[in-house]
Order: structure tokens, then C-alpha cells, then sequence
């Protein structure tokens, strides 16, 4: 348990770290329905490290968006220009939604990074600003957004990419647990600062989202820190404490079973085995055992009962869903991954499940950002 002086001194580090970079404008003039194109549709914040400034490497870092301020009346919308205080974080209001995304890239790809979540969160933030064709009458006190969050976390090492630097090895020399335990750490930043509802123990009204290996690292952090050896190591234990959990979970072409993967491809991916393989290993190490228990396809145990609370372990939880999505033209994850989980979750049961079809291939759905955008915008909607 970490003493109140402790707490303190976590909190000032926390708002140290978020106070160290500024807001900057986002998608001026971007909007063809934006007439003015001096004014921004939202702002950002980019590279906050999420572990105290003087411990975090490159890559334990994360960026924030939030819509530009509006205030509407029954029959104009004003969008203002002013930046927002750089040292206090937005406004958390029961009634908004945070989206936290967490890229992919088989947890070794260093030019895949918080990034890549750019052109979905423009979207959205276009969506929430009333801008798109589809939202045009919709304003952002009707959209429920309140931001974005896409997260960094450190790298396994990539055989074709070396690290360039030694500050680059820091980040691109990580193996399992990590990964996760970055991811986790990131979240507890945001539940610190009043960003993630829930107070510590219970949830909150925000959504987790992967793509790839994003998606089993957003199901990996709702799982109990125990199942990767995280609860009894002091420097993990303290940044995940109290860690909020999300109200909904989505996965993007996600990797869900690894180890059935590399031991029997489907038709027209056999290909692909050595390297998976190579990945895996890179990541996981080359016990077959653990490849199993870090995919949440066939993880031993009850894992949707650790992410809804024990208090719902054997009856339905407080409205927990999840929302798969896949590709069918894919060519990097097969359709029989989507299969894998759904079939865990059936058999889980207390959480709902939709199943959502995205187009084009592995990388488009976050490259283009628009299919991305509006799963994302329908959750929050739906909430």
C-alpha cells in the first residue's frame, strides 16, 4: 500500500508531467463545412510521459485530444479559439466519453506510434464539431465526446530495425510483461489526473481500443496485474494502483490466439507461421505456455470477471461490452482470430459482444481513419 506522502508526491509528478507540454491546435481549416479556417476544431497535446519526468524513456509517452470548446443555443453553435489552460486538464462531466487508443504493430514496429491514431482522431473530432456530412447537425454538447487519448508504450527489438541511438534502445529493448505494464501505467496516469472516471475501485464511462496487438494489450489491461507478474513489483504496483477500468473494449484486427495461429494457420496464411513466430518470440519469449496465457482467446481463468469487478463474478456485469472488429480482405490477421475471441466470450458470457466488419487491409483501418472513426463514434453513441 502506498503511503498518502507517497500519493502526494505522485500527484505533483503527475501534474508536472502534464503541465510540460503545451495545447496546439488541430485541424484548421481542415473541414470542408469549416468556413472560418482560422478556427481549430480541436487541440492537442503531444509526448506527456505518463511515468516521472526523470524515469520515462522515449516511448512512455502519450497524446491528448479535445474537441475545441463550443458553446451552443437552441439556434447558433460558437466555436472559440482560445487555447485551453496547459496546466489543468479538461473537464471530466459524467454525461462525455473518453476514447483511449492503443496502436499496433506486432510490439516491435518503431514506425508504428501514438501517431497512427491521427487521422481517426481528426475524424472524430470533425464528427464531434457537427462538421462531417454524416453529424452536420449535431453539436459537441450533443456528441458526448469529452477526448482522445493514444498511447505509447516500449518496443520488443525489431531484427530489420535496430535501434539507432542508446536512448532508442531504452524504449525498443522490452519484453513481456513490459508492454502491458506501460499500458497500465499510462491508464493510471490518466485515472490520477480526473481524465478516467472511477475513483480507483470501480469503472468508468470511457472505452479502450487496440488495433492489432493494441487490441490484446486493451484486453490485457483489464485483466488482474497478478496473471503478468505485475502486483508484487514496487515500480509497477504504484502507477497502476487503483487503475479505472473502461466501460467498453474494442479491438481492430486484433490478435487474439496466437499460439493457434502458428500451430495451424488458416487456408491462405500459412505463410505467415515463421513470422508470427518471430514476433512472438521477440515479444514473449518461446514458451509456447505463455503465448497462450497472454492472449485473451485462451487465457486460463475467468478474465471478464476481473474486468467487470468480483462483485459480478458469477451474474452479469454493469454493462460491460465488447466490439470486434475484422477485416475480411485482411491479409496479415485472418478472420478466424474475430472467431477465436467471440467463441472465449460466449463461453465468458456477462459482457455483450458485437462484431463489426471493417474494409481493406490490416493497416487501412487506422491509415485512412474514417471506418476507425465511426465504430469508435456508434460505441460512444451507444452509451
Amino acid at each position: 500500500m502506498q503511503s498518502r506522502a507517497g500519493k502526494t508526491e505522485n500527484t505533483t509528478a503527475d501534474w508536472s508531467a502534464w503541465a510540460s507540454v503545451p495545447w496546439s491546435p488541430v485541424g484548421v481549416g481542415d473541414s470542408p463545412n469549416n468556413n472560418n479556417t482560422n478556427t481549430p476544431i480541436g487541440w492537442l497535446k503531444s509526448g506527456i510521459p505518463y511515468l516521472p519526468q526523470e524515469d520515462a524513456v522515449a516511448l512512455q509517452t502519450l497524446d491528448v485530444w479535445i474537441p475545441a470548446n463550443t458553446s451552443s443555443s437552441s439556434s447558433t453553435t460558437t466555436t472559440t479559439t482560445t487555447t485551453p489552460n496547459q496546466s489543468s486538464p479538461p473537464p471530466n462531466p459524467p454525461n462525455k466519453t473518453w476514447i483511449v487508443y492503443i496502436h499496433g504493430g506486432a510490439w516491435r514496429d518503431p514506425a508504428i506510434t501514438s501517431t497512427s491514431f491521427t487521422a481517426a482522431a481528426t475524424n472524430l473530432l470533425l464528427r464531434a464539431a457537427g462538421t462531417t456530412n454524416a453529424d452536420s447537425t449535431l453539436s459537441l454538447s450533443e456528441s458526448g465526446l469529452a477526448g482522445l487519448v493514444s498511447l505509447n508504450y516500449r518496443l520488443s527489438p525489431h531484427p530489420s530495425h535496430p535501434p539507432s541511438t542508446p536512448a532508442d534502445k531504452l524504449s525498443r529493448s522490452a519484453r513481456h510483461p513490459e508492454h502491458v505494464a506501460d499500458v497500465r501505467a499510462a491508464l493510471a496516469f490518466l485515472g490520477r489526473l480526473g481524465i478516467l472516471g472511477g475513483g480507483g475501485s470501480g469503472g468508468g464511462n470511457w472505452v479502450l481500443a487496440g488495433h492489432s496487438c493494441g487490441a490484446t494489450l486493451a484486453f490485457q489491461a483489464v485483466m488482474h496485474p497478478r496473471r503478468w507478474g505485475l502486483a508484487s513489483r514496487g515500480e509497477v504496483a504504484s502507477p497502476g494502483e487503483g487503475l479505472p477500468k473502461p466501460a467498453v473494449l474494442v479491438g481492430f484486427n486484433g490478435l487474439y490466439d496466437l499460439a493457434g495461429f502458428i500451430a495451424a494457420p488458416p487456408e491462405g496464411f500459412g505463410h505467415l507461421r515463421e513470422g508470427y513466430r518471430e514476433f512472438v518470440e521477440g515479444a514473449f519469449g518461446a514458451d509456447e505456455g505463455v503465448w497462450k496465457n497472454v492472449c485473451p482467446a485462451t487465457v486460463e481463468g475467468n478474465w471478464v470477471g476481473e474486468w467487470i469487478g468480483d462483485g459480478h463474478a458469477d451474474g452479469e456485469g454493469p454493462g460491460k461490452t465488447v466490439v470486434l472488429v475484422q477485416s475480411r480482405e485482411d491479409t496479415l490477421v485472418p478472420w478466424d482470430q474475430l472467431e477465436a475471441m467471440r467463441a472465449r466470450l460466449a463461453d465468458e458470457g456477462r459482457v455483450g459482444v458485437k462484431v463489426m466488419e471493417a474494409t481493406g487491409k490490416h493497416d487501412d483501418v487506422w491509415r485512412e481513419g474514417g471506418r476507425m472513426a465511426e465504430v469508435l463514434w456508434n460505441t460512444l453513441r451507444g452509451m
